[in-house]
């Protein structure tokens, strides 16, 4: 398994019996990856400032080379996206492809000649990324 960190800002919740709680999911491919870690917990709401300084404090123990897994919340993934821009100049995120049946690894850079998105692949035998676009 990869050294690396999968941050998700908070797995996609549903109403259960006994209030908010989380969503199975599968993501046996985005451990691909690294550790996923979940940094907020199922009642969490993006709109309090409490649980967006949770995530902000969270994500200062991140890496450059680390990925934020899309899912759940959409507020809460561009508040942990753009801390994690903050932080290191970038953001690797892993968007579900449903055609290809697994995560697609995107590196954002914000550079002086605007934003540069490039995909990159982790090859199945040994976890280092390489570019498979120009």
């Amino acid at each position: 398994m990869s050294e690396h960190t999968v941050w998700v800002a908070q797995f996609p919740t549903r109403m259960g019996s006994e209030g908010p709680e989380r969503m199975p999911l599968d993501l046996a491919d985005a451990e691909r990856y690294g550790r996923v870690t979940e940094v907020l917990g199922p009642t969490a709401k993006p709109f309090d400032a409490d649980s967006i300084e949770q995530l902000d404090q969270a994500l200062l123990d991140s890496r450059a080379t680390d990925w934020l897994l899309a899912i759940g919340n959409p507020t809460l993934i561009a508040a942990a996206a753009g801390a994690f821009a903050s932080i290191h100049g970038c953001v690797n995120v892993l968007q579900w492809q449903s055609r290809r049946g697994r995560y697609e690894a995107i590196q954002i850079e914000y550079t002086d000649e605007g934003t540069q998105l490039r995909v990159v692949t982790i090859p199945e035998d040994d976890g280092e990324h390489d570019d498979d676009r120009s």
